[in-house]
C-alpha cells in the first residue's frame, strides 16, 4: 500500500512538473492567501479536468480551477458560491477620497444580479481575493476543472 501511494505520488509530480495531464487530472500549486483558510499557499490540489469546455457538473461550495480573466494564461482556484439561475447580492467596500475635506471615507455599495448566466466565485479569504465581486460571473467555459484533493506540505 505504501509503496503505490509513493509511486502514484512520484508519477503525479513528475507529470506536474512537466505540465502534462494524466487521465484528466492535473495538479495545480497554490500560489496565494486567497483561499485561507480552506488552502495555504505552497498546497497542491488534485483537480479533476473536464474534458470538454463547457462540460462537467458543478454545484455551490465546489472548489475550483478557472482561468483568469484578466489574464487567460493563468489560473485562479476559487470556491463556487452561486450556479447559472441564481440572484446573487453581495457588498463592495472601498476607500475614496472625499474631494472637500480630502480625507478618505469608506463607501459601501451593494450590488445584486439576477438569474445569473455564469458561475459566481469567491474566496474564503474575501480581503484578499481577486473573484467575481471584481470581475463578474464566470463562464462555464471558463472553467478548468473541479479540485477533488487537497495536499498540505
Amino acid at each position: 500500500m505504501f509503496f503505490s501511494l509513493v509511486l502514484v505520488t512520484m508519477v503525479l509530480f513528475a507529470s506536474w512538473q512537466n505540465r502534462q495531464a494524466w487521465f484528466g487530472y492535473d495538479l495545480y500549486r497554490v500560489e496565494s492567501y486567497s483561499m485561507l483558510p480552506t488552502l495555504k499557499p505552497n498546497d497542491v490540489v488534485l483537480v479533476k479536468l473536464f474534458q470538454e469546455p463547457g462540460k462537467g457538473e458543478l454545484n455551490p461550495q465546489d472548489i475550483v480551477v478557472l482561468r483568469s480573466p484578466h489574464d487567460p494564461t493563468s489560473k485562479l482556484i476559487k470556491r463556487l458560491v452561486h450556479i447559472p439561475g441564481d440572484t446573487v447580492t453581495y457588498s463592495q467596500t472601498t476607500t475614496e477620497l472625499d474631494p472637500k475635506s480630502r480625507l478618505p471615507q469608506v463607501i459601501r455599495k451593494t450590488r445584486t444580479l439576477e438569474n445569473i448566466e455564469g458561475y459566481f466565485v469567491l474566496g474564503d479569504n474575501p480581503s484578499n481575493s481577486t473573484d467575481s465581486r471584481e470581475f463578474g460571473v464566470v463562464p462555464h467555459d471558463q472553467i478548468v476543472g473541479l479540485v477533488v484533493q487537497v495536499f498540505s506540505f
